[in-house]
């Protein structure tokens, strides 16, 4: 079963997120961040990811 980030970890890993977001498309990098603040999952984010790079390919 796949489960959200639990919400006290939730603002270190969205600004662990745009810490590590050099380069990256500003709205997404935004997304994730959002997402991740809903209660996304690692997985979610991974695919977003995934996503975008066959996007940009």
């Amino acid at each position: 079963m796949v489960t959200p980030y639990p919400p006290e970890r939730r603002i270190a890993i969205a600004l662990s997120i745009l810490g590590s977001s050099d380069g990256r498309h500003p709205p997404t990098v935004l997304g994730e961040i959002a997402a991740v603040l809903r209660g996304a999952t690692v997985e979610d984010i991974t695919l977003t990811r995934l996503l975008d790079q066959k996007e940009a390919m």
